[in-house]
């Protein structure tokens, strides 16, 4: 966890502040790879998958709609005003996700997983469709 919050401070350095963006994402496919099988790629997809891809200055956060399926407890940052990346590592299991929004509507996904029994190591590479925008409430403290 250390690396993470040095990788976090790092970005901070080089992030200029930004205004607050939000997109609704769907329509993931692209083509995936997992221990399971060898590596061997194959297409994926993220089947009914609606998600809200918010970047606020440097920070950022990806919340699935509805009943789109998820994995938690990725810290979330933005290294540009379209992009973010989120991380997650702990003595079983690391994952890295990237989230770039192109500026034809598009978006552009990547995962990779890493895990210790090989289980649920994976990598995948998708692209989908930005269907709209979403609102982003940000709590100030004081």
């Amino acid at each position: 966890m250390r690396f993470l919050a040095m990788f976090g401070v790092l970005f901070g350095i080089y992030m200029p502040d930004a205004t607050a963006d939000c997109w609704v994402v769907t329509n993931l496919s692209g083509y995936g790879a997992r221990a399971s099988d060898n590596y061997d790629f194959d297409k994926d997809q993220i089947t009914n998958g609606v998600f809200h891809v918010s970047i606020y200055g440097k920070d950022g956060n990806v919340t699935s709609v509805g009943k789109s399926v998820m994995a938690g407890e990725l810290l979330y940052m933005s290294i540009s005003s379209n992009t973010l990346i989120g991380l997650y590592s702990d003595e079983r299991l690391t994952m890295l996700e990237t989230w770039s929004i192109t500026h034809n509507k598009k978006v552009l996904y990547t995962k990779v997983i890493n895990s210790i029994d090989n289980k649920w190591s994976a990598s995948r590479s998708m692209t989908g469709d930005v269907v709209g925008l979403c609102e982003i409430k940000l709590i100030q403290y004081k």
